[in-house]
């Protein structure tokens, strides 16, 4: 793990003033004293606002697949910071605590500014995954079961009761999140694997994962209790929903039919480019309208298509050509030429769209297969 991502996902994570006894594994608390299990949202965000959100959580997810769950879970997480030099610190788990700011920035819960950086890196990384805001496919979700569970997770004491509450909420959570209709049968899983739930219930899937594993290792840093977790008979269940999703969506997504590659057309100067559209998420429709948005592809490599304004009902603005949409019939030499050199920008844009697609599902199936290897070392290989 890299140096600065395990600093600050160690400090980020410490219960308020509460360090453990070295060697222990159990935080001292005394007698009905309240305590805060894990640091402010916002607090925890605002501290991993300089670092790569994929990075940190692959190395910390990477990492849980090589513990040893039959040892002392508290003295392996504190090994990690003690490869950083950083032992002194000793605090409590960074995996939850990582995991839950990430959430409740998703969640836009907490106090969280869904404008802070972290989330907006988190966002920028899955941005051709969903159709819209993921706010707007919280209902989708039944967003009130992952906020009471942050509420629970937040709030609870440091005591044997209150991890017992967590535990059996995390376990009465899963199965709305994973969808109920799909949870209680694989093969109604489909439409909500593609279609209706898609990038955005993926997303939300993902990181619930990752919070069950963060509350499994908590369980045991404290050492509260004998019993395993209630929820890690759910695991190997997670673990292959999780699994089968990822590959219905990344076959579902990367279809070439989403992609509509651009044209050269004769006009305007000489030649201009009609630009090309990804169906998935943008309409296709009125590419020389500039009050119409998302119609396109768009970004470094793909000028728009000209365009103009409609000022009133019965008044338009001269054709705007955004650099590098148009030139004149022999700009690149003979028009010959002109064309190859136009066609190829058309075929650049979509070529590039296309790889941003491939790159941010490569990302996703990264995070999964930490998951999955994660849950694997935590089952023994037994599911």
């Amino acid at each position: 793990m890299h140096r600065s991502a395990v600093l600050v996902l160690v400090a980020i994570s410490a219960v308020d003033g509460v360090r453990y006894k070295r060697g222990s594994g159990q935080a001292p608390m005394e007698s009905g004293q309240q305590v805060a299990r894990l640091a402010p949202p916002s607090d925890i965000v605002n501290g991993l606002k300089d670092f790569d959100p994929d990075s940190l959580l692959l190395d910390t997810f990477s990492a849980v697949a090589g513990f040893d769950f039959s040892g002392d879970i508290g003295s392996q997480v504190r090994d990690l910071a003690i490869t950083t030099g950083l032992s002194a610190l000793s605090m409590v788990n960074p995996l939850l605590g990582s995991v839950f700011g990430m959430l409740a920035g998703l969640l836009d819960w907490g106090g969280v500014d869904p404008e802070e950086v972290l989330i907006q890196k988190i966002l920028d990384r899955v941005d051709k995954m969903i159709q819209q805001a993921l706010a707007e496919f919280d209902n989708k979700l039944t967003r009130g079961h992952l906020v009471s569970l942050m509420d629970i997770i937040q709030h609870s004491r440091e005591d044997e009761i209150a991890t017992r509450s967590i535990n059996s909420a995390i376990t009465s959570t899963v199965s709305h999140v994973f969808n109920s209709s799909c949870w209680s049968n694989a093969n109604n899983c489909q439409v909500f694997y593609t279609s209706w739930g898609g990038g955005a219930a993926l997303i939300y899937e993902i990181k619930l994962a990752e919070l069950m594993i963060g509350q499994y290792c908590d369980v045991y840093i404290r050492n509260q209790t004998a019993d395993d977790p209630s929820f890690k008979s759910q695991f190997c269940k997670v673990r292959d929903r999780l699994s089968s999703h990822m590959a219905a969506w990344k076959t579902y997504r990367s279809n070439s039919s989403w992609f509509h590659k651009g044209r050269l057309v004769e006009g305007g100067p000489g030649y201009f480019i009609e630009q090309g559209h990804d169906s998935y998420l943008q309409s296709g429709q009125n590419k020389n309208d500039s009050n119409v948005k998302n119609n396109q592809y768009s970004g470094p490599n793909c000028p728009l298509s000209p365009h103009q304004s409609r000022r009133r009902r019965w008044i338009a603005e001269p054709f705007n050509y955004p650099p590098g949409s148009s030139c004149t019939f022999q700009q690149y030499g003979r028009r010959r030429s002109t064309e190859n050199h136009m066609n190829s920008k058309v075929q650049v844009c979509h070529d590039s769209w296309k790889a941003d697609i491939n790159d941010e599902l490569d990302t996703m199936q990264k995070e999964v297969n930490s998951i999955v290897r994660a849950i694997d070392n935590i089952m023994g290989n037994k599911c």
